[in-house]
């Protein structure tokens, strides 16, 4: 049921995908911008290369804007289908079943859970693949800046997983 609804609005998601890989890109410009003025200090050109730091700085604010509203709108109708979808059982539901369940019981699944799936959808799904999207593009720009550097941080990556993960399942248990 989540999965077929969800297949409903998967060009939204897509497309803020793509917004996200675009503001990412944008993002990751400016270092290599700033590295290429401080390299070849030409004074007559600085203008140029501020301008340059405004608009992929104001392309990477409009692209993340973009995937959140996308991701915002496809997730707040996939929840209202939802809604729907339950609502339509309910109501066709035998009056034997209606007695037989709680009430709030019925209130929660059609409120809260309801929700949390779509929080998941509008913010985790996209702040996932922004950290997907980061990492494929950042190992091949620290390949491309320093190799051996870029090997050590990768090696280091699962250690600090590791940790990551043992800490919350340590503060998980307090919570």
């Amino acid at each position: 049921m989540i999965l077929s609804s969800f297949r409903l609005q998967w060009h939204r998601f897509s497309a803020a995908l793509a917004a996200i890989l675009m503001a990412t890109v944008c993002a990751f410009m400016v270092p290599l911008v700033v590295q290429r003025v401080l390299d070849n200090l030409q004074r007559e050109r600085l203008w140029l290369m501020a301008t340059l730091i405004l608009g992929l700085t104001g392309a990477n604010g409009f692209f993340s804007f973009l995937a959140g509203r996308w991701s915002a709108v496809g997730a707040e109708r996939w929840a209202r289908e939802q809604r729907n979808t339950l609502y339509s059982h309910i109501q066709n539901a035998s009056m034997a079943w209606h007695s037989t369940v709680s009430t709030g019981d019925l209130m929660q699944r059609c409120t809260s859970d309801v929700d949390t799936v779509r929080k998941f959808f509008s913010v985790q799904l996209v702040e996932l693949g922004r950290a997907v999207v980061m990492m494929l593009l950042a190992v091949p720009l620290m390949l491309r800046l320093h190799a051996p550097l870029t090997v050590v941080a990768v090696l280091l990556l699962p250690v600090a997983f590791f940790y990551t993960w043992r800490f919350f399942l340590k503060v998980q248990v307090t919570f």
